[in-house]
């Protein structure tokens, strides 16, 4: 049942992790694929540009180069010029109608005549202050209504001799440049820079001089080529060039969802696709985890059993030659492991009886000091086995139990004999001095690395259960249990035995009843009667008087 649910479980998560690879992957192709046709959308804008830049570069050729024709002509033929001029605008010609201003902005001449400009005084004017401002023999003016052609126009000035020549250019040949480009996919535009209009893809936009606002956002520098801006009442992909010379703005407006519905149309026949290939990888996939999962099964058996100590495994045979290597390689560590395990527990037996031998001879050496203690740490060692192993303990802290019980008192290796040997009641200085065996045994053996539960139980065997005891004065279920177990031992045998301290020696049912007497007080309650349950018909050999 475990083993079922382990699998399903692993389904779950291939799918799970599938389905989140594939979301990935179809996540960075609909990037590539919407980047892909958004360069391709704008390369082909920013051909379009380039060419329409290029074309009317080449349209302003002509009304440039016809004014320098016009300017050379003024100098030379000055009284043809105006009939030789009108002459030339009959014909086709970018230039609709040419002015000659005099230094202080009044009409002198205009071309085809017309009396009524001559005279005119244009020193207010945007058009004379441009060209009087200016450092340059030429300049290129914005849009204007000009007040006798009464229409938008533009226009060319230049300097000549102590007279300006102004030209104003015929704006059906850039219109009619724009509207030989097909654009089913937004507006293109070209504008001044005040963002009038010189040709539109709506041609009302131009008669109407219209302004483009984006212009000066773009002169301020808060939007970029490739921006999305609202024109129209449409939203847009603006992309735009400037034809330096004249400072014109060529803008094309790029309807936002031509490039949109591309992309989502992708995405959605890749999602499509990739719904459909998830349940194809998914069988490939349970086929591999099916055999894997096999492999791993039998793997996982072998290893428990090595755990368990059953080092002689069966050989498998697996579908994958990796795990037939794994398989071989866990073969030849259980033979290793198992060699290892039998030299450690031989050097684990033969350390484990130095350190006891030591601590037997450690004990030896305390009763070799105190007469009336003969044995006394090999009876307490018993009685607390007793106790320990009534008390379910485990065999890591039965160990630590013999350990601690057989070197409780070797603190007292640091105490004169005299006070050791003394007949009848201790001074209180006298029995300071005993108290502290506990603290100086623990810093004897502290530094063993191993019996930390023994160090423990030699420092607090003489804690008492309402902590009235010392060193540290702890109390209850503070103190260490194997503590508790040898304070019990440790009471019960000297009060079977001779001391120095006592003329009569208490009988075992008379130790009984000083236990159960101090239970709760210096002994732990609940093991002072499972220590007397225990030892009640156990018998007790040495020299002990019952």
């Amino acid at each position: 049942m475990r083993n079922t649910k382990l699998k399903t479980h692993l389904l779950i998560h291939i799918f799970l992790y599938v389905v989140i690879f594939m979301t990935i992957v179809m996540g960075i192709v609909a990037l590539f694929v919407r980047n892909s046709l958004t360069n391709m959308a704008f390369d082909k804008t920013d051909d379009t540009l380039r060419i329409l830049e290029l074309q009317l570069n080449h349209a302003m050729d002509h009304p440039t180069n016809e004014l320098d024709l016009y300017a050379t002509m003024f100098s030379e033929e000055k009284e043809n010029f105006e009939s030789n001029i009108a002459t030339i605008l009959k014909d086709e010609s970018y230039i609709e109608r040419l002015d000659i201003l005099s230094e202080d902005g009044i009409i002198e001449a205009t071309i085809p005549s017309n009396a009524s400009a001559v005279g005119f005084d244009m020193s207010s004017s945007n058009v004379y202050k441009k060209i009087h401002t200016s450092e340059n023999y030429r300049v290129y003016g914005e849009m204007t209504v000009d007040p006798f052609l009464e229409h938008s126009t533009m226009f060319i000035a230049r300097k000549i001799e102590d007279k300006y020549m102004i030209g104003y250019l015929n704006l059906e040949a850039f219109q009619s440049i724009l509207q030989k480009i097909t654009v089913n996919d937004g507006y293109i535009t070209v504008s001044d820079e005040n963002g009038t209009y010189i040709g539109h893809s709506n041609n009302d936009l131009v008669e109407q001089r219209s302004v483009d606002t984006n212009v000066a956002k773009i002169i301020e520098g808060d939007l970029l080529s490739r921006s999305k801006v609202n024109y129209l009442g449409d939203v847009c992909i603006l992309q735009y060039r400037k034809l330096q010379d004249y400072n014109w703005y060529i803008m094309y407006y790029q309807f936002n969802d031509t490039i949109v519905k591309p992309v989502t149309r992708t995405v959605m026949t890749m999602a499509f696709f990739s719904i459909l290939s998830i349940p194809i990888i998914m069988f490939f996939i349970l086929r591999i985890v099916r055999r894997v999962d096999t492999s791993l099964e039998h793997l996982v058996l072998t290893t428990g059993d090595i755990a368990e100590g059953h080092y002689k495994v069966a050989h498998g045979d697996f579908h994958y030659e990796e795990f037939n290597r794994v398989f071989q390689s866990v073969s030849e560590m259980s033979i290793q492991v198992e060699e290892r395990e039998e030299e450690i527990s031989a050097l684990n037996d033969e350390l484990e009886t130095n350190y006891y031998t030591m601590a037997v001879l450690l004990a030896k050496a305390i009763e070799a000091k105190d007469h009336y203690t003969g044995n006394h740490c090999e009876r307490v060692r018993d009685f607390a086995m007793i106790l320990g192993q009534g008390y379910n303990l485990s065999k890591i802290e039965l160990r630590e139990l013999k350990f601690g019980a057989t070197l409780h008192d070797i603190g007292k290796i640091g105490i004169p004999e005299m006070i050791l040997n003394k007949m009848g009641k201790l001074t209180d200085e006298e029995f300071e001095i005993i108290k502290g065996h506990s603290q100086g045994g623990y810093e004897i053996i502290k530094g063993m690395p191993t019996m930390h539960l023994a160090k423990l139980t030699i420092l607090h065997h003489h804690e008492n259960y309402d902590g009235t005891g010392y060193p540290h004065g702890l109390a209850g279920h503070e103190i260490p249990l194997l503590a508790r177990i040898v304070s019990i031992a440790d009471a019960f045998d000297a009060m079977i035995s001779e001391r120095p301290y006592r003329n009569q020696v208490m009988s075992r049912n008379q130790a009984f009843e000083e236990l159960k007497q101090n239970a709760g007080i210096q002994f732990d309650p609940e093991l002072v009667e499972l220590f007397i349950e225990l030892i009640r018909d156990t018998p007790i050999e040495g020299s002990i008087k019952i």
